[in-house]
């Protein structure tokens, strides 16, 4: 069969630099920091104070006038990593996707409880946890944790960002969470899962 495909507008002037996608929603960062979701919006993923579906970008209203310097989707929530290295998160938050220390949806977002003076520097979303790498090159990572996706040691959920066991003397440079595991790019090139 064939396709129709449309070019998805943004305001004038304003164009997309990045962008993730995933579970029937999208979200974009365009060239002034602003995050603009569409799709599916049945827990409040795209940031709107509503669950609205919109087929067409959005702009999300980030906290105390911050701009995104990376985005990040899951299944039913959204994350963005914000110019002063901090990160929030909107939607489902049940399995604690959104790790602001809450199992409550919400449809706006709200900050990710990180330790005073964390410094994110990349991040990824699975399925219903997120990870982020910091500035130490530690990991942290909270949501859904059923078969160990976490790396914490752990099976039970964590709502609150937590230290992932890395080998000892060893640094993440990269992270990657999938549907229900997580693996990371260490200093000496290692591959850990």
């Amino acid at each position: 069969g064939s396709y129709n495909t449309e070019d998805v507008v943004f305001p004038t002037h304003r164009t997309a630099i990045s962008m993730d996608t995933r579970y029937q929603h999208n979200c974009a960062i365009t060239d002034d920091g602003g995050v603009w979701c569409w799709g599916r919006n049945t827990n409040g993923q795209l940031g709107y104070g509503d669950q609205t579906d919109r087929n067409y970008p959005f702009e999300v209203t980030l906290p105390e006038g911050r701009y995104a310097t990376e985005v990040s989707t899951g299944n039913e929530f959204s994350c963005a990593i914000l110019d002063n290295a901090s990160i929030a998160c909107w939607g489902l938050n049940i399995l604690g996707q959104l790790g602001d220390g809450t199992n409550t949806n919400y449809t706006t977002p709200t900050f990710v409880a990180l330790e005073p003076a964390t410094q994110v520097e990349t991040m990824s979303s699975g399925a219903s946890h997120s990870c982020a790498i910091i500035s130490n090159g530690s990991i942290l990572c909270w949501g859904r944790n059923n078969v160990g996706q976490l790396g914490i040691n752990s099976t039970f959920d964590t709502n609150t960002p937590t230290w992932v066991q890395l080998p000892i003397g060893r640094s993440a440079m990269m992270v990657d969470a999938g549907t229900s595991h997580t693996c990371a790019v260490l200093d000496n090139g290692e591959l850990y899962c």
